[in-house]
């Protein structure tokens, strides 16, 4: 009987241990828990980071685009511009040339009715 009792007694024993080291086993050492929680929190603040600078990033990309677009609006104004004026240019000489021939024209008639009249004049004598 004694035995009996020694092995029971024993068994629990060893049943106590277990389940005491047993649940040591499933609680977390507070150093990793910590370190969980800084890797949380450094997650977090990466984060929170990273929007702020793709929220920069974004804001200074919006001005450069801004920027080049009102550059852009000023050169192709100043190509218009340019382009008027050069087909002004081109008008005016267009008209030139055409009141050059036509003063030519005009030019080459007196010189024929000059030519006629010293042909009439040299006829007269």
């Amino acid at each position: 009987m004694e035995l009996i009792i020694a092995i029971l007694l024993g068994i629990l024993i060893l049943l106590a241990l277990w389940n005491i080291f047993g649940a040591k086993r499933h609680e977390t050492d507070p150093a990793i828990s910590l370190m969980q929680q800084e890797v949380l929190s450094l997650r977090s603040q990466l984060s929170e980071n990273l929007a702020v600078n793709i929220q920069t990033i974004n804001q200074q990309l919006s001005n450069v685009t801004s920027q080049v677009n009102s550059q852009l609006n000023s050169v192709m104004q100043q190509l218009q511009n340019a382009t008027g004026q050069l087909g002004d240019r081109m008008d005016n000489a267009a008209r030139v040339v055409g009141d050059v021939k036509k003063d030519l024209g005009e030019l080459s008639r007196a010189t024929q009715q000059v030519f006629d009249v010293g042909k009439d004049i040299a006829s007269l004598q």
